[in-house]
């Protein structure tokens, strides 16, 4: 497969996905585009794949995750979840 069947493919399987941009210039390219429907991966690709683009966060992501700062941002509110009503 081609860099961009990969990347389109492992793209599309993301839930939250629901298109993806394709840059094909030429009729042969968007073929090629287009087989990414086709690509399937196993699991140690996945597993590959997701090592490859996973993003360090930081000091201030991590310093905002920290309890104390959760706390100070937030008053200490929590959120109830309501039953859902079913008529």
């Amino acid at each position: 497969m081609t860099p961009a069947q990969m990347a389109l493919a492992w793209t599309l399987r993301h839930p939250s996905v629901v298109s993806s941009l394709i840059g094909a210039r030429t009729p042969e390219q968007l073929q090629q585009n287009i087989s990414a429907l086709d690509v399937t991966f196993d699991e140690y690709q996945l597993d590959t794949l997701q090592a490859a683009s996973a993003v360090d966060l930081g000091f201030l992501h991590e310093f905002l995750m920290r309890p104390m700062m959760r706390g100070v941002t937030t008053g200490r509110t929590t959120v109830r979840h309501r039953p859902i009503r079913t008529w």
